[in-house]
């Protein structure tokens, strides 16, 4: 065996060296491809609050962020309610009654198919025109591309 100066480069270095590289830059590339699909679920959770909160939502446009089986706990205190059609009813109940939100995103944390937003809803009752203002955390599942789990949680502050 032959002595190499602490410069010098062997062949086992070398192949060591390009499959550790190798594999850093897959785990970099697995990552900035999670990276892009939490963003993406992101997007479509904050699209589907911004659809509440907004003046113009309609059942339609809600409908296409749910999976079919969703199930969505809205109120700490309710059942659960289970499938897009219940969703969407007890969405069209709420807003029947003429209540409006108003949410403020506070933070925003994704990992995976789990998106927890952190917002300040503001609802106006259109009966009294009172205001009650909640710290909510939602926390969501999602599956293909569409809302599985959707559950808020009041935050104490």
């Amino acid at each position: 065996m032959t002595k190499m100066s602490d410069r010098t480069v062997s062949r086992r270095s070398a192949f060591t060296a390009v499959g550790v590289g190798a594999l850093a830059a897959t785990g970099l590339a697995a990552r900035a491809e999670a990276s892009n699909a939490e963003a993406a679920n992101i997007k479509i959770c904050e699209a589907a609050i911004g659809c509440v909160a907004g003046t113009s939502c309609d059942s339609k446009t809600l409908a296409d962020y749910l999976a079919d089986d969703c199930v969505l706990q809205l109120e700490e205190n309710q059942p659960p309610v289970t499938g897009k059609a219940a969703g969407i009813a007890a969405f069209e109940r709420f807003f029947a009654t003429g209540a409006r939100v108003a949410s403020t995103i506070q933070g925003v944390h994704a990992q995976g198919s789990l998106v927890v937003i952190r917002r300040i809803d503001e609802v106006t009752y259109k009966a009294d025109a009172s205001k009650r203002t909640f710290t909510l955390a939602g926390v969501f599942t999602l599956k293909d591309g569409k809302i599985h789990q959707w559950i808020d949680m009041a935050v104490k502050v």
